[in-house]
């Protein structure tokens, strides 16, 4: 390129402008002090109203108890009228079991503070277990299953 058609390119450039340089006053210490008084206010009203906010009452024991009893009982109405065959109600007692007690997981051994016969909780179980993961529909729910963990919610709700 020689200087002429340097200095031609030169000229039709000329009337470009370049951009303007990026605001700096929102980086100076006035603007970032103001951000923070006005986060602080913020926060601290969103704390008091939270002070101020009824908390959630947790459930009673009682009405606890009563709700375990009316899913029971729903659950046992299901089974009965034929709604819900015996290994999903099945799997349901045992949901209900686990929400009684405080279980992660239903396990052969019973709860250690749970003044329950061991050999009584490990038929309780095996019965349950049996109907959730059978391979052949031998094994049946019955009744009395359903009076068993009515006790044990019962029991539940004095301990």
């Amino acid at each position: 390129m020689n200087d002429a058609e340097l200095a031609r390119l030169t000229r039709q450039l000329a009337d470009i402008d370049m951009p303007a340089e990026p605001a700096s006053w929102l980086l100076s210490p006035g603007v970032v002090m103001a951000a923070v008084v006005v986060l602080a206010i913020v926060l601290s009203s969103a704390q008091i109203i939270g002070r101020r906010r009824p908390r959630r009452k947790t459930a009673s024991p009682r009405s606890s108890r009563h709700q375990l009893l009316e899913k029971l009982s729903q659950l046992e109405a299901d089974w009965q009228s034929g709604r819900i065959d015996d290994q999903i109600a099945a799997f349901r007692l045992a949901t209900l079991i686990r929400q009684t007690l405080h279980l992660n997981q239903l396990t052969a051994e019973p709860p250690a503070d749970f003044p329950l016969d061991e050999a009584v909780w490990r038929a309780l179980y095996l019965h349950l277990h049996r109907l959730r993961y059978r391979a052949d529909k031998a094994e049946t729910l019955d009744s009395g299953l359903f009076r068993q963990i009515r006790a044990i919610i019962e029991e539940a709700s004095q301990w």
